[in-house]
């Protein structure tokens, strides 16, 4: 599934280059809203490892000020939280390191599809050309692009 997010002054227009991107990749454009349910609305802050110096501090502070979840993820540290409490969980955060390499709220897959590589190119592709369009704003998806 593919989320794409736009901010048109031109409705048709942007319709018909989302839809030709789609198509000109062998997918197809649905509905507004036809997979918006697959992927949950969520806070995001990232840090490089390098910028906690102490990984328990932060992981106490972010699930003091509502974070869902904390990961290690190799060389970064990933905290997620309900878009209500982002900035209440990005404030307190800064206390310990006011320089995120990620601070946004952003759409999370609910479930991820492993793809094949060649499927991967292609699905990258259509990122590549949505995110070209003046008008789209954000692309999510819900791919295990595989390397």
């Amino acid at each position: 599934a593919v989320l794409v997010e736009c901010l048109t002054d031109n409705i048709n227009r942007t319709v018909g280059e989302v839809r030709h991107a789609f198509t000109r990749s062998g997918g197809n454009l649905g509905t507004e809203g036809s997979v918006s349910y697959m992927f949950a609305k969520k806070g995001l802050i990232i840090y490089e490892k390098s910028k906690i110096a102490d990984y328990d501090q932060l992981f106490e502070l972010a699930l003091e000020n509502g974070a869902d979840d904390v990961k290690d993820e190799g060389d970064i540290y990933e905290v997620l939280c309900e878009t209500a409490d982002f900035g209440k969980l990005k404030e307190a955060l800064d206390t310990i390191c006011d320089d995120p390499d990620v601070a946004e709220l952003t759409q999370i897959p609910d479930n991820t599809t492993s793809l094949e590589p060649e499927k991967s190119e292609k699905l990258q592709k259509l990122i590549d050309t949505l995110e070209d369009s003046d008008d789209v704003q954000n692309v999510y998806h819900n791919a295990d692009i595989a390397d």
